[in-house]
């Protein structure tokens, strides 16, 4: 009798836990990895496979992110460029990410990256720090971003 009742305090405190949803300590942390992957997938690329580059950027877009992507390709004139230049580009965390909005739905987020890229036209390379803002929403398939600010 008493494994039964055990039985049911586990199975209910189961069913409660399973259906509370994610706390906002767990959202933080999946936002914060999302806009992480993001800024250096989004500074991150290769003249050598830049297709399969712009691609990754591409699918951890939603929305007004993916209409802001394709207006910055440009009908191909900046893949253009960059092959071209035979640019290649790597970056690395500088500070962050920060999140400044945490909702049940969408988020906020800045990261600071130190860029490096090296071409045609920077064979020794040139270093920059880049500010990566962006909103994410939350879709079935995980954190998107939906919007992106570059300074």
């Amino acid at each position: 009798m008493t494994a039964a009742i055990l039985a049911v305090i586990v199975a209910a405190l189961a069913i409660v836990l399973a259906t509370r949803g994610e706390s906002a300590r767990d959202r933080q942390s999946d936002v914060k990895n999302t806009s992480e992957k993001f800024a250096i997938a989004l500074s991150t690329y290769d003249y050598r496979h830049l297709d399969r580059d712009l691609a990754k950027v591409r699918g951890m877009g939603i929305g007004n992110f993916r209409y802001q992507y394709e207006d910055v390709l440009g009908a191909n004139s900046f893949t253009k460029a960059l092959k071209d230049n035979q640019a290649v580009a790597t970056a690395k965390v500088k500070s962050g990410p920060f999140v400044v909005a945490l909702a049940k739905h969408d988020a906020r987020t800045f990261t600071v990256v130190s860029q490096t890229i090296k071409g045609n036209s920077a064979p020794q390379g040139q270093t920059r720090t880049v500010r990566v803002e962006t909103i994410l929403v939350r879709t079935p398939a995980g954190w998107r971003i939906d919007w992106v600010q570059i300074s």
